[in-house]
Formats: C-alpha cells, structure tokens, sequence
C-alpha cells in the first residue's frame, strides 16, 4: 500500500522542461486511486484529452503509462516516473521524468502541484438550499417544459416498488439529491420526473434542482468519465454535506439507445442563444425526447432506479 494518497487529488503543471504539449498553469490533472493503481484524466494547453495509468509503491513513487490526444487531433502516448514531495502547507508536489514512446523520444522534467481541495461539502449544501423543488424547476423551464410536466404525469411507481424504497429509505435516514441540469437538457426531461417520484416514495429524499452555470464550479468537481461536466449530474449526500455518490446523463441501456439513435438523426451543431438551443437544434431535440419515450417508460427508467437503488442503499437490498 502506497504512503500518499492521490485519490480524488487534482494538480496543476507548474513547470515543464520539454517540449511537451502540457502547459504551465493550464494543464491540470484529477487523480483516482484504488489501492496501488493510480490514473487520472487530464487537459488543457495544447491537450484535449489525456489519460493516464501507473503503480505506487510504498512511498508514493509513480510508474506510469499515458495517451493523449492533442487540440490539432494528434495521438501522443509515453512513460514516465514521478516522485512525491509534501510541500510545508502540506499540499503534494510530483516531480516526473516523462518520455514519448510514440513517434520520437522525446523527454523532459515536469513539476505538478496540487491544487488546494475546495470545501465541496458546503458548496453542496449552499447550492441545495438555493435549488428549487422538481415542480419549481418544471415549471420554470425555458425549454421542454410541457415535456417534463408529461413524464412526471405518465410515470408511475409499481405499489411493490414503492413499498420498497420506503421500508430501505427507514433504514438510512434523511437524505439529498441536487441535480445539476440545464433548461434545454433532453435527459433531464425523462429522468428528473422519475427521481421525482422516487423521492417521494422514499420519504425522506429531498431533491432540489440547479441549473449549471448558476454552480459551474461546483458542476466541474463532478465529472464524467471524459473528465468534463455533464447533464444531468445527480449528487446524493446526507444532511451534513457527506456524499453518497453520483449519477450522471442516463441509465447503460440508454446509452446504447442513444448511439443507434444518433446513427440515425445525427446532432446538428451545438448552437445556443442566451442559453437556449437553436430551432434546427431544439427541433432535434424534440424528436429525440419523442422517440424515446417509450423504450423509457418500458426499460430505461427501471434500469435507472435500479442505478440510484444501488447508490442510496449500499449495505441494504431494498
């Protein structure tokens, strides 16, 4: 077991001694870490998108691997070794020693250095308390509305279902759900008025909603697997601010939907105005939230349930 722990760390590049695509202040990098294994995504400068793997052995040391993918579409993959130091505010710095396998063998000196964690607990909790209920949301909405309002009255619980969660929901406590979502999203529109329903079932689920660029900060610290923000991303945390985990976009089956879908009717370009999709775009939107529908209320919304189950009730089987 390694004597630092990267988990969940984030660090900016503070210096770079090769002719790397990495910036000074503008690559930065998030750190995950199961026991020995450690690997983080990362971005900025000339980069789009990189990852990495690696080991750590007792006193923290780094053998990686990683690819990247730059902003003129080039693929990039190397080694390299990084040695830890806790710097006197007790905050991490690496020192790595990377070389390019691909290509050229190129190689330089880098130093990372971790950026100071934010109090996300209390951001969670001032955002919540700003958020409005499912009904506020869905009837405030600048897009979908009469979509939204449709789900939530098409759906329903079965009374064993229901039943359920309300006997697991007594064994855990009082819990939250913020959802950080956008007007215009499609997803929100199918799965945002079946988590309300659970919620009520539930209890003791309170479920506040935000829109993201009121809490873009906040909505970065919660990223997909691509290391970006999406929607909508569902965070689950007890009264005091502890989090439980995340759910973000949709349920695995609609995700395979979706990619046949998009086979089909391709997205048309991502254009807003004062943060509303264009006609082509909406339009697109529309038909993709109609078509759907039904596979939904058929199959992907159990699997959701079944996702936010396993979330809120680990340890219990509801």
């Amino acid at each position: 077991m390694s004597a630092i722990s990267y988990h969940d760390k984030r660090f900016t590049l503070a210096s770079n001694s090769g002719p790397g695509d990495a910036k000074p202040g503008s690559t930065t990098f998030h750190f995950r870490q199961s026991g020995c294994l450690v690997w983080a995504t990362y971005s900025g400068g000339a980069i789009e998108l990189g990852t990495f793997i690696g080991k750590a052995d007792q006193q923290g040391r780094l053998e990686l691997r990683f690819q990247q993918i730059t902003s003129a579409g080039e693929f990039k993959a190397g080694t390299g070794e990084s040695i830890p130091e806790i710097l006197p505010d007790g905050r991490l710095s690496l020192r790595e020693r990377w070389r390019f396998t691909s290509g050229d063998d190129r190689s330089g000196e880098a130093v990372f250095i971790e950026i100071p964690a934010k109090d996300t607990s209390k951001d969670l909790q001032a955002a919540f308390t700003r958020g409005q209920t499912f009904q506020e949301f869905a009837r405030s909405r600048l897009c979908h509305l009469q979509e939204t309002l449709d789900q939530y009255a098409q759906f329903a619980l079965t009374p064993v279902l229901r039943y359920e969660l309300k006997q697991s929901a007594a064994k855990i406590g009082p819990l939250r759900a913020l959802v950080i979502t956008e007007d215009w999203c499609p997803d929100c529109v199918l799965n945002l008025p079946v988590l309300a329903h659970v919620a009520e079932a539930m209890g003791n689920l309170d479920l506040r909603v935000v829109r993201r660029p009121d809490v873009h900060d906040l909505a970065n610290r919660f990223p997909g697997p691509d290391g970006k923000s999406h929607i909508p991303t569902v965070v689950f945390f007890r009264n005091g601010g502890e989090q439980i985990g995340t759910w973000i976009e949709r349920p695995a089956s609609a995700h395979r939907w979706l990619k046949q879908f998009l086979g089909k009717y391709p997205i048309p370009p991502l254009e807003f105005v004062n943060n509303l999709p264009s006609p082509e775009l909406h339009a697109w939107m529309k038909l993709r939230t109609a078509d759907e529908r039904g596979p939904y209320l058929q199959e992907f919304c159990w699997d959701a349930i079944r996702e936010w189950k396993t979330i809120l009730f680990q340890g219990e089987t509801p």
